[in-house]
């Protein structure tokens, strides 16, 4: 199983968890989250609008529309500024009190905690100079796009016209 595979399933239950985790009480009562679980979850729409950013191939498959004109950026800059952005993050989640969360959410953070600072200690060997591993790449991604795409407007054929004219640029880039 591959690395991106294993991060994925891992952000799935994270964002299963994250699910699970409304608080109980009369059911008319709107939820009322404490300002640690308040920021933690802010801290995750943010984390999760970043990699839809990153990576508009995942945005897609993920049902994430307004990035299926574009291809990830391979490019050395867009990878510092993506470790330095992960780093930031867990700034943040450092900054938010783990003692004031309830389970639910201190199991969140802690899911949140290894899945960026994993991916973060692993860019800082810089893992995109090696592009294509024996049972995924660039290449491989790419030629599976078209299965995440609903083909429903004009705009959609539009998008994936641009997305089709980014492949060149983009294969410069990883090679």
């Amino acid at each position: 199983m591959s690395n991106t595979v294993r991060l994925l399933a891992l952000i799935l239950a994270l964002s299963g968890l994250a699910a699970c985790s409304q608080p109980s009480g009369d059911a008319n009562d709107p939820p009322v989250a404490s300002a640690e679980a308040q920021a933690l979850e802010t801290l995750f729409a943010d984390e999760w609008a970043s990699r839809m950013a990153r990576n508009p191939l995942l945005a897609s498959r993920m049902g994430v529309d307004g990035y299926n004109r574009l291809l990830p950026d391979a490019a050395p800059e867009a990878q510092a500024g993506y470790l330095a952005e992960d780093r930031a993050f867990l700034e943040r989640l450092a900054a938010i009190d783990r003692s004031a969360l309830t389970l639910e959410e201190a199991t969140n953070y802690d899911l949140f905690e290894f899945i960026v600072g994993h991916r973060a200690r692993q860019a800082e060997f810089r893992p995109y100079r090696i592009p294509i591993l024996s049972d995924s790449g660039f290449h491989t991604w790419i030629q599976r796009m078209h299965e995440s795409v609903s083909f429903d407007s004009v705009a959609d054929y539009e998008d994936y016209l641009a997305r089709l004219e980014a492949i060149g640029p983009y294969m410069a880039q990883n090679i």
